[in-house]
């Protein structure tokens, strides 16, 4: 079966898994994060507009998600920010992060954005990034560590 991407505004049923997803996949980030703390993010970013989240499902089973923020916690006047991209580890390699990437591209183009940015916390990230066609604009810090900012032309 394909893998569907949709917006968590039509799947609430799947935010009590995702959080817990969310924690085992990306939680470094955010160790002062509780289950109720990114289900409460996951209800507010049910929103067919900027804040809002992509999930990517293989089913009815949600393997995966990002977010598109007007802030993603670094002081900025940046906007819109993809946020919060994991995919669960029996899903990595199959490109189903780039149809996350895609969704959140395609929604911030149509809300009238010409550049999507994100910060890469971990060093090898940007790499990834970069093979996707996103360039490097610079370093701030984020809960203590240094990221790497970087933006794409939509």
């Amino acid at each position: 079966m394909p893998i569907a991407i949709d917006t968590i505004k039509k799947h609430p049923e799947s935010i009590p898994a995702l959080a817990q997803q969310w924690l085992l996949s990306i939680r470094r980030w955010e160790p002062n994060a509780s289950h109720e703390d990114i289900k409460k993010w996951l209800y507010e970013w049910m929103n067919d507009s900027i804040p809002m989240a992509f999930v990517a499902f293989d089913g009815a089973h949600p393997v995966g998600m990002c977010s598109l923020q007007f802030n993603d916690g670094l002081l900025s006047d940046l906007k819109p920010w993809l946020g919060d991209l994991f995919v669960i580890p029996d899903y990595q390699h199959k490109k189903i992060s780039v149809q996350l990437i895609e969704a959140a591209k395609h929604q911030a183009k149509l809300q009238g954005y010409h550049s999507l940015y994100l910060f890469a916390p971990d060093e090898n990230i940007p790499n990834y990034y970069m093979r996707l066609g996103w360039k490097k604009i610079g370093d701030d810090s984020y809960n203590g560590h240094m990221v790497t900012v970087m933006s794409c032309v939509l």
